[in-house]
């Protein structure tokens, strides 16, 4: 895998001007390249979703795809993180040092520390954005579990040009949730002027039929009521199989291929990889997406203060 090194950053000024001009750089970059593909994954059900993220990763890995897992969420205990990349945005370090491999072969990196719930300051918001699109540049998919903070934002501004996947479960709560969510995004994107990719749903711990019976209901309602249309991500069925895999330190298509969450797990890989050798649209930004990019850029460097307030 490409890196940084320390000539990267240790040149770094750090002024405003100079972060604002690094950033919109980072988005001009964004929307040539054919990669990556970036998935924020917030979800609506109670349990920490480590382990769904665990599993898609393995997924996309063994299809030759280069995974990054950026985490909000305490990871399993097994796994040893290093210091999140809030930690770097004033240092000249290695991006090496923000990554943990996994035996999979995917990477593992934390973006926050887990009490920084509130919105960022402008200039660590502006910088940590920054350095997260740089090490982003650096794999085909980069799968990032987040939540919203607490000014119902999500925590840097530039997810918000990726795919927005939301995930849950059968139960009441979570549907209801998950809708709750949907309402919020939609609220801060039209409150930025932001025209973004559907939002995703996947659903987990039910079967295929009920899961596209609670898509449909989401749908109905979130055209009617916030107009917006939905994306079906995939459903994962309840299967001890997965649970079994965990104990075993593995995801459940290294070590039980045959289960039933297995071929759920390898089915949603192959939705969500749409071939990267195709040059032309980014898979990072949706077809319409250019224009708001620009958008951005002029403003950053006009100093307009797109992300002023959010971060």
């Amino acid at each position: 895998m490409p890196s940084f090194t320390n000539a990267d950053f240790s040149n770094a000024d750090f002024s405003k001007s100079s972060y604002l001009n690094d950033q919109a750089s980072g988005l001009r970059r964004l929307m040539v390249s054919p990669q990556p593909r970036v998935l924020s994954i917030i979800s609506a059900a109670k349990t920490q979703p480590a382990r769904l993220m665990s599993n898609l990763a393995a997924s996309l890995c063994s299809d030759g795809g280069d995974v990054l897992i950026v985490q909000n969420s305490p990871f399993p205990s097994n796994v040893k993180l290093k210091a999140p990349l809030i930690d770097f945005i004033h240092k000249p370090m290695d991006v090496n040092q923000m990554t943990t491999q996994m035996d999979e072969g995917y990477y593992v990196a934390a973006l926050l520390r887990h009490q920084q719930e509130n919105a960022l300051d402008f200039e660590r918001g502006s910088l940590l954005d920054s350095l997260f699109c740089k090490l982003a540049m650096q794999y085909q998919f980069v799968l990032v579990e987040t939540k919203l903070n607490h000014q119902q934002q999500l925590p840097i501004k530039t997810l918000n040009l990726g795919q927005i996947v939301i995930h849950l479960t059968s139960q009441a709560e979570d549907i209801k949730q998950a809708y709750q969510l949907i309402k919020q995004i939609s609220t801060q994107h039209i409150h930025a002027n932001i025209e973004s990719q559907p939002i995703g749903i996947l659903v987990t711990d039910t079967s295929d039929e009920k899961a596209k019976i609670i898509f449909r209901n989401i749908t109905q309602v979130a055209k009617r009521y916030l107009k917006l249309e939905l994306k079906f991500i995939g459903v994962v069925p309840a299967d001890e199989a997965l649970a079994k895999a965990s104990k075993l330190g593995s995801s459940v298509i290294n070590a039980f291929p045959l289960a039933q969450a297995s071929a759920a797990f390898k089915a949603i890989a192959k939705h969500l990889d749409y071939r990267i050798d195709d040059r032309s649209t980014s898979p990072y930004l949706p077809h319409h997406a250019s224009d708001y990019a620009r958008n951005v850029n002029h403003r950053l460097l006009s100093g307009s203060g797109i992300f002023e307030g959010a971060m």
